[in-house]
């Protein structure tokens, strides 16, 4: 008999514990809907200005084509911008220093990739004195 009523006890205490956490989840909900409609309100009063990005000015000069012809012909990827300017090159692993002293020309140039390749440090570093505005990205 003992036995019976501490299990009455039990389910008692799980279901008090029970509605509990469901007042606790409703409060919660009504909370969040709460703070959703005060964000809301305060987003439609000032909607955020717009950012003016500065746009850079395209570089007068026109690209090297042939730089652009011998970097394709080694197996470098080349991106052009939305103007058809060369903007970013990537060598791979079997380009060397070589590969390297083709980059010329190329006055709207801004990301050279040389990860994995042949090309060592010392002609990186060269290549980062003469295009100091270039970001070489190198290892």
């Amino acid at each position: 008999m003992a036995d019976q009523s501490e299990e009455e006890d039990v389910e008692r205490e799980e279901e008090a514990r029970d509605e509990d956490e469901q007042e606790e989840s409703a409060k919660a909900e009504s909370d969040s809907d709460s703070s959703d409609e005060s964000d809301a309100d305060s987003s439609e009063e000032k909607p955020p200005e717009p950012v003016e990005e500065e746009e850079e000015e395209e570089p007068a000069e026109p690209d090297n084509q042939d730089a652009i012809v011998a970097l394709k012909d080694i197996g470098a990827r080349v991106d052009s911008n939305d103007k058809e300017r060369v903007w970013r090159v990537f060598f791979y692993e079997k380009h060397g220093d070589d590969a390297l002293a083709q980059v010329h020309g190329l006055p709207a140039l801004k990301e050279v990739w040389i990860l994995g390749t042949k090309i060592t440090e010392q002609m990186k570093d060269r290549f980062v004195e003469q295009f100091p505005k270039v970001k070489v990205y190198y290892g």
